[in-house]
């Protein structure tokens, strides 16, 4: 287990730099062939709450610089002003630099409140920009837990719950992206150990990362 990036209940994102970060195979191990790759979240305030822009999560001009690779890690974002490029503007960065998988990450318990059109515009913006590029998406759905009672009782429940299934179709409405492409996941939070049905639905949807990457790869042999 590890907490490198910052997590847990906040009213606005608590990603305020672009960060990367590899993951190791063990404490001290070698880093593994993939990096992770942290933005600030899309949440916007209401319509009339103070500092509106400032709180109104990444730029969607940063995120199209991102999945380009022009963006350094440790970037601070600045919901008002977008990343501009300095130095060289012939700069194309080679397609290892790039986004090879986006992964939107969706906790169940707002769906409903990803209805409103400012919120879907960014999330269509997005996703528009990823396919112009070739960049396969994903969803992860967290708060299992949370949403379904069942789930909290034993986790194996979670491909049993009609629940969730009914959660897992709407985020495939609303953002727009396949259900084989939505998965759910339980956020380790008050645990101190690794658990093995937690770790099962992460590492599946690793795997799915890791395929669809392939797959962006595979466009350009």
């Amino acid at each position: 287990m590890t907490s490198q990036a910052n997590a847990g209940p906040n009213p606005t994102s608590l990603t305020l730099k672009y960060r990367t970060y590899k993951v190791r195979d063990g404490r001290g191990g070698q880093p593994l062939s993939f990096l992770l790759c942290d933005t600030m979240g899309l949440e916007a305030n209401k319509v009339g709450q103070e500092n509106e822009n400032k709180n109104a999560g990444v730029h969607i001009e940063d995120i199209d610089s991102i999945l380009k690779g022009y963006i350094p890690d440790g970037y601070q974002f600045n919901p008002e002003t977008p990343w501009s490029q300095d130095g060289d503007q012939t700069h194309i960065p080679p397609l290892q630099e790039r986004i090879h998988c986006v992964v939107f990450v969706v906790n169940a318990s707002k769906l409903p409140l990803m209805n409103s059109d400012k919120d879907k515009n960014k999330f269509i913006q997005i996703k528009n920009k990823a396919n112009q590029l070739d960049v396969p998406l994903m969803v992860l759905l967290t708060m299992l837990d949370i949403v379904c009672p069942d789930v909290e009782k034993d986790l194996k429940n979670v491909y049993w719950s009609t629940y969730l299934k009914e959660k897992i179709e709407k985020a495939s409405q609303l953002l727009g992206i396949q259900v084989s492409s939505v998965f759910p996941v339980k956020n380790y939070c008050r645990e101190d150990k690794l658990d093995m049905c937690c770790d099962i639905l992460l590492l599946t949807a690793m795997q799915k990362m890791l395929h669809l990457s392939d797959d962006f790869f595979a466009n350009f042999e």
